[in-house]
């Protein structure tokens, strides 16, 4: 979980060394960069010049704001792209860098799974049939599998549909939706996926007041695991048939 402040960008590792991002960071306000600043100095340290897949959960700025830079600058093979997001500007804007730089593009829907190397990606929602002018209610959900152990990512979307509880997928490790808003992560969804760990990928001090008290609250009645990236920094989970290890970067 890379610490883009309020936004997402999860960094994925295979064990052959392809990357694979989920959502690239951005800036809802401003001209401020996080592709160019934070993501892609991120990716030159770690001496990677070349991306797998890019995934985008839904376009707004705080998730797909840093991909543009990342399109221009690196090698990407793929950008997935929920098959019902396509009409959305920020997302045309991007198609036209992939066509110019000859990246394949990737629809999914519900039903829909992909494999890098020997990881599974199962996409759980939305159907191309589900409509809302929220954009966050149409985040793809994406349930990672490696080595009998897996990881929702949820974008952001909320509760106030009943999306997520619906979902009774056990999972050891939850990405929780929309930076941990009030309407995030019901005790519906935490009964019906269990997991061990929670990531919030949130901006310190933010004027949104994520992660939202309550939500932290059922997290904590759950016996949950919180790591944040406003505390914290980032955080890497190390996955093996040896088992699963959390590392954040500020130890508290």
């Amino acid at each position: 979980m890379i610490d883009v402040g309020q936004g997402d960008c999860f960094y994925l590792e295979t064990n052959r060394g392809n990357v694979i991002l989920i959502d690239t960071g951005g800036s809802e306000t401003g001209d401020y960069d996080v592709g160019e600043a934070v993501v892609l100095p991120y990716l030159l340290h770690k001496g990677k010049t070349s991306i797998d897949t890019i995934i985008i959960s839904h376009p707004h700025k705080d998730h797909i704001g840093g991909v543009y830079t990342l399109l221009k600058k690196l090698k990407v093979k793929n950008v997935v792209i929920g098959k019902h997001l396509e009409n959305e500007d920020l997302v045309k804007n991007m198609l036209l860098v992939c066509q110019e730089k000859n990246i394949n593009v990737i629809t999914v829907e519900k039903g829909n799974q992909f494999f890098i190397d020997d990881i599974c990606f199962k996409v759980l929602y939305p159907d191309s049939k589900v409509k809302d002018e929220n954009l966050n209610q149409l985040s793809l959900v994406i349930k990672m599998e490696y080595a009998g152990f897996s990881c929702l990512f949820t974008g952001d979307l909320e509760d106030v549909t009943d999306n997520l509880g619906r979902f009774a997928e056990n999972v050891d490790i939850l990405k929780v939706g929309h930076h941990g808003s009030k309407t995030s992560t019901s005790d519906e969804l935490l009964r019906n996926t269990t997991p061990q760990i929670a990531l919030i990928s949130v901006g310190k001090k933010n004027g949104y007041g994520h992660p939202d008290k309550a939500t932290l609250a059922r997290l904590e009645r759950a016996h949950v695991k919180i790591y944040r990236t406003d505390q914290s920094g980032e955080v890497m989970v190390k996955i093996s048939r040896a088992g699963m290890k959390v590392k954040p970067l500020q130890i508290k």
